[in-house]
């Protein structure tokens, strides 16, 4: 028990067992996982020890899921500080409010900070956290910018990342948090994602994958993209917006021609296809509804515009795999202009076979 690598794990839930464990530690770089969801004062007093200057400079993981009364506590004791081992941190609010983060949380320095993942927090872009050391970046339950100011100082976060190889952000409902008043025109700029990134998750209404793809440029350069599309007819004209999204993924792929399109139907309640060039980088996008919220042909209508607008090589292979019955008229919408690039097809039900041998005029098999 004397070893001080048995004691580099500590939980902050009792302050007396925390106190132990950070003497054992001695001189050795520990991880910090507090999770504490009732308050309990203990915890916090825990919580406190672990964070004190003595230690915090030893602290290479923190984690921490709290509540937002902690707040003024994170504050008090992040405010200013270095962490010179730190190297992978998780900050997530418990519930449902949003922590705002002030410049000066971690701002002494982060010089080993690999992993960053928030979640209900809203970072203040222009911090010095946001140095150029960040591999993995996750934002979950991100509140989006509601102002063209605040978005641009994202995208410029982003950019500041040289070293970042995969992004994950998901965005929070719009209309929720965003005052269309407070919504400035003026020209923004657009922004390159690092050079080095890998991997680009997106997810979000399309109102506000579409305004983050309008501000970002060169993103048919990363070698993998998803972008998850969630349909809230409460919160948005499906109708009006989606054009929006199909321009700017033409615009973002224009370039790159796809050889392989493998197309599913997510047994009505969304649709999902995934493009491929030679291997080099492929493209997702999933259209995603609650079941019975609306009806699955305005979700076909818009997936039928964004596929026929695809850079598509000749020659191109094409796979179907849909578990609901699908019209006609979605297929040839989709698909006759592109009769000419499809070389191999794959499909999965007689059905199939049948409307695609009326568009291509000629017989098939399944």
């Amino acid at each position: 028990m004397e070893t001080a690598s048995l004691w580099t794990t500590i939980v902050t839930d009792k302050s007396q067992l925390t106190r132990i464990a950070l003497r054992q530690a001695k001189n050795s770089l520990f991880d910090v996982y507090h999770l504490n969801l009732s308050s309990h004062p203990d915890a916090e007093d825990a919580l406190l020890l672990a964070l004190q200057p003595d230690f915090f400079p030893r602290i290479r993981r923190l984690d921490l899921v709290v509540r937002l009364e902690t707040r003024s506590c994170l504050e008090d004791m992040l405010d200013c500080r270095d962490a010179p081992a730190l190297e992978t941190i998780f900050l997530a609010v418990a519930d449902s409010s949003f922590y705002d983060f002030p410049y000066t949380f971690l701002n002494g320095g982060t010089p080993c900070l690999k992993q960053v993942e928030f979640r209900n927090c809203v970072p203040h872009w222009a911090s010095p956290l946001f140095c150029s050391s960040i591999v993995d970046l996750t934002l979950t339950s991100l509140r989006c910018p509601c102002t063209d100011y605040e978005l641009d100082a994202f995208v410029a976060a982003l950019n500041r990342l040289e070293r970042m190889e995969t992004l994950l952000i998901q965005l929070q409902d719009p209309c929720r948090f965003t005052d269309p008043s407070s919504l400035t025109q003026h020209n923004h700029s657009v922004v390159a994602l690092p050079k080095k990134l890998e991997s680009f998750k997106l997810k979000g209404t399309v109102t506000h994958c579409a305004r983050l793809l309008s501000r970002l440029e060169h993103v048919a350069t990363i070698r993998s993209v998803d972008i998850d599309i969630e349909y809230k007819p409460d919160l948005e004209d499906w109708i009006k917006v989606s054009p929006k999204l199909n321009r700017e993924i033409c615009r973002q792929y224009q370039p790159v021609c796809f050889d392989f399109i493998h197309i599913y139907g997510l047994d009505g309640c969304g649709f999902s296809f995934e493009a491929i060039e030679e291997d080099v980088r492929q493209f997702r996008c999933r259209i995603l509804c609650p079941v019975r919220a609306v009806q699955f042909r305005r979700i076909l209508s818009c997936s039928a515009s964004l596929i026929r607008h695809l850079p598509v090589a000749y020659p191109c292979t094409l796979a179907l795999d849909f578990l609901s019955p699908i019209p006609t008229p979605w297929f040839t919408a989709a698909f006759s202009n592109l009769s000419f690039a499809i070389d191999e097809i794959y499909l999965t039900g007689e059905r199939l076979v049948e409307q695609f041998s009326e568009i291509f005029s000629k017989p098939l098999k399944r």
